[in-house]
């Protein structure tokens, strides 16, 4: 559950770069020191067009899972990265800050460095709770939790975090 199961009660915009398609993302992956070379790669769920992008990501002493789910206009819905040794992220704020500033930048970084806690949100049925994060003026907001870490654009963030106030009352959403 956790932050995926808030990406998938809201269509979130991409973050690093605001709805870019799945062959642009895959461009900035592939050029990230980061990212392992090859690992790169597109998955197929549902019908046309639906799915999502897949890379191992090597940053902030931790090796992470990146996931960015598209709808059907083949655009990047979020950006989500699990730590792949089941280390919870809000647990290891280091590693969190190293991932963003080799994926992201110092900028990002800095930014989350500096964000303020905006809002915690159970999950359904779940001990898990979303929590969100922000900086004042910044592009992006954050989500996390012990079990991954999404970045959403400073837009979409209010949006994400009243559907999960939503999806936390409903089995609806859950996956």
């Amino acid at each position: 559950m956790g932050a995926a199961f808030a990406a998938a009660c809201v269509p979130a915009a991409a973050l690093a770069k605001p709805g870019m398609t799945w062959p642009a993302a895959q461009a900035w992956l592939q050029a990230n020191p980061a990212v392992v070379r090859g690992s790169v790669r597109r998955e197929s769920a549902g019908g046309e067009g639906n799915g999502g992008g897949r890379a191992r990501v090597l940053a902030g002493s931790l090796a992470w899972i990146f996931l960015a789910p598209f709808g059907p206009e083949g655009r990047v819905s979020s950006e989500s990265y699990l730590p792949e040794a089941g280390a919870a992220p809000i647990a290891n704020i280091p590693a969190v800050r190293g991932l963003l500033a080799a994926m992201y930048g110092p900028d990002v970084e800095r930014d989350f460095a500096r964000a303020r806690l905006v809002a915690s949100v159970p999950t359904y049925g779940s001990s898990v709770v979303l929590h969100f994060y922000q900086t004042p003026g910044a592009p992006f907001g954050f989500e996390l939790d012990t079990q991954q870490l999404t970045v959403y654009s400073a837009a979409d963030l209010a949006a994400v975090i009243k559907e999960a106030i939503r999806c936390a009352k409903t089995p609806e959403c859950g996956e």
